[in-house]
């Protein structure tokens, strides 16, 4: 309870929350429109999808050079061995982000495809869900509220 009273009374992100109505408050904290991890299995899936997984598979075993085999086996050994990544973490997405483009030199993805891959972040979990609340009830925003 104490989550959600200090999140309606602080407005942290300025939702406005002040001059909703309970029902609105709660609907603000359920909508799912926030950043989240990124599950390594919807990254293969966008790879597959694409259809550019099986060659960033293959070249991290078969590739001639081994710039080529390094940014391929660096992705498919991060997919294998994190079951997600939280993109908030400035280092996890400098990591992340460099390996992306070491496949964008290598022509494994386009620039686009690593902005897709970037953006599976958005849109993961619900404010009320980010601060540790769950889902959020009327009920619990008119305790909650000063």
């Amino acid at each position: 309870m104490m989550i959600l009273a200090s999140e309606i009374s602080g407005d942290p992100l300025d939702r406005g929350y002040a001059t909703m109505t309970a029902a609105e408050i709660a609907d603000s904290l359920n909508a799912v429109n926030r950043p989240g991890l990124v599950p390594a299995e919807d990254v293969r899936r966008y790879l597959m999808l694409a259809g550019k997984w099986a060659f960033i598979a293959d070249d991290a075993v078969n590739h001639a050079t081994a710039e080529t085999r390094r940014a391929c086996l660096t992705l498919t050994s991060a997919l294998e061995s994190f079951e997600a990544f939280d993109l908030q973490d400035a280092t996890i997405l400098a990591v992340v982000s460099g390996g992306l483009d070491g496949l964008v030199s290598t022509g494994h993805l386009v620039v686009d495809d690593k902005a897709a891959i970037l953006g599976l972040e958005n849109n993961r979990q619900s404010r009320g869900q980010e601060i540790g609340a769950g889902r959020v009830t009327i009920g619990a925003v008119e305790r909650a509220r000063p």
